[in-house]
């Protein structure tokens, strides 16, 4: 009895803290080779492969982790970026300015759990492109 006592501690240490790990984020940015920017309502839209911008994009997105929220999409403030692999896409993130997510074509409103991210950084890149 006393063996499957001290089994049972160390299968629920195990689970304790592989379960504190972090998850894969749901941006898949691997091996993305191009991107796309959409703003709101607006007919603009940046197309573009240069890696420091990726790198840019990426970094943004890195280590964060997302929870339900009761806020909804504002769609005329909304980004929306798309990462592409050999002109297929592999990712959608939208954002809004208020901090409201959608990931990967679900609908679901999200907000960030963990990680920072800074709305302006993105729309720069978007507005830059239009000079």
């Amino acid at each position: 009895m006393k063996k499957i006592s001290v089994l049972l501690v160390v299968i629920l240490l195990l689970n304790a803290f592989t379960g504190c790990r972090k998850q894969d984020s749901p941006i898949n940015m691997t091996n993305a080779d191009s991107f796309s920017i959409y703003y709101g309502v607006s007919s603009y839209a940046l197309f573009g492969s240069d890696k420091d911008t990726l790198k840019a994009l990426s970094d943004s997105f890195d280590d964060l982790s997302f929870e339900a929220t009761n806020k909804q999409m504002d769609i005329f403030s909304m980004l929306s970026i798309r990462f592409f692999t050999d002109e297929k896409q592999i990712s959608e993130v939208n954002v809004d300015k208020n901090g409201v997510f959608w990931l990967n074509g679900n609908t679901e409103c999200l907000k960030i759990a963990t990680g920072s991210f800074n709305y302006n950084d993105i729309k720069d890149i978007y507005e830059k492109s239009k000079e």
